[in-house]
């Protein structure tokens, strides 16, 4: 990440905007007979957090030091919903992971803002992605979705870019330490429900 950060700002002189975007799930949710905090794995949990916590946390150093020189940058990150309330579908580490991500983006926010970066999270719900399986979502999970959604579906990717773009610009100047929802109602709809798979 250091060397790529480099290389930007070797070719373009600075760097305006990071988005830390990357992440993996490797277990099912706590609903799946084959999940649960007893069948969490070591190499698993591992690999996620050392992709959804630490790819994070050393994206958003490498870029804090350019933008810190600079005197000013925006950092924008994809948390999840699933970082702020129980959620039985996702597994633990992918839970635990995004609640960790969301303190660190608070956490920068109120140590970088002194520098002119701004620093916030956006909070997916469900999209439909291949995180996970690999697969895009079966008609049966999707269905489980679109109950408790108050939009009524699943979301799209391309769904995400207006809101990124917005942090990641001049319109964003005065919100730092956010997370900003983007789950179709699921996440004020959410408590009190039951979630079943069956």
């Amino acid at each position: 990440m250091q060397a790529l950060i480099d290389d930007i700002v070797s070719a373009e002189g600075g760097i305006d905007v990071l988005y830390a975007n990357a992440g993996i799930s490797l277990e099912p949710g706590f609903t799946d007979p084959k999940g649960g905090i007893a069948a969490i794995e070591t190499e698993a949990w591992d690999k996620v957090v050392g992709v959804n916590l630490n790819g994070v946390v050393f994206s958003m150093g490498a870029a804090a030091e350019v933008m810190k020189r600079q005197g000013a940058g925006k950092i924008v990150v994809t948390a999840s919903n699933a970082g702020l309330k129980v959620e039985p579908l996702v597994g633990y580490s992918y839970a635990a992971t995004k609640a960790a991500v969301i303190h660190v983006v608070r956490q920068a926010a109120v140590e970088l803002a002194p520098n002119g970066i701004n620093v916030n999270a956006i909070a997916p719900g469900p999209f439909r992605t291949r995180i996970g399986s690999g697969e895009l979502p079966n008609e049966k999970i999707e269905g489980v979705w679109a109950d408790l959604i108050p939009l009524g579906r699943m979301a799209e990717t391309d769904e995400l870019k207006g809101l990124v773009l917005m942090l990641g610009s001049p319109a964003a100047s005065f919100i730092t330490g956010a997370v900003v929802l983007i789950d179709g109602g699921a996440m004020p709809s959410a408590f009190g429900e039951e979630i079943s798979l069956g």
